[in-house]
């Protein structure tokens, strides 16, 4: 037997990117209440519902049938003692295909840690931003980029 036939019945890499799913800091918006509520086979029968592709690649946030469901992770902040950022990266580089779902509150200080998780594991870092009522109550800041780095605008 060849080296390239045997090499065939080997498991293939799974290469999907991985997706975070964050909620800037809004506090008060129902972000513990809608992580709460969502179910993992419904999550994934929707994701898979989704063209995804990604420069022309042929749907690289679907399952085939030689890869496994993704895993999904929703991760609570209050739950997690020492440094929250540095846990979720490391789960991510484990299974950087995972959905990960972070519940807590990201203050913009924190938008540069989920950028860098989601550029070593070749993810996607997804804000989930409420719409409705909360916006009305709510002041979002933002920071613009500088040549010595962000300030608050």
């Amino acid at each position: 037997e060849s080296i390239e036939t045997a090499s065939d019945s080997l498991p293939k890499a799974d290469d999907r990117r991985g997706l975070i799913f964050f909620f800037p800091c809004i506090p008060g918006s129902g972000k513990s209440t809608l992580c709460s509520s969502i179910k993992p086979e419904i999550l994934q029968k929707k994701m898979n519902e989704l063209n995804m592709g990604d420069n022309n690649k042929e749907d690289t946030f679907k399952t085939s049938p030689e890869q496994s469901d993704r895993t999904l992770v929703i991760r609570n902040g209050d739950e997690v003692k020492g440094k929250y950022w540095r846990l979720v990266e490391e789960e991510k580089v484990k299974n950087p295909s995972s959905i990960y779902i972070a519940d807590k509150n990201v203050p913009p200080v924190s938008w540069s840690d989920v950028a860098t998780i989601c550029s070593k594991i070749n993810g996607v870092c997804v804000p989930v931003i409420p719409s409705g009522p909360v916006m009305s109550t709510t002041t979002v800041t933002y920071y613009e980029e500088k040549e010595n780095g962000f300030r608050v605008e």
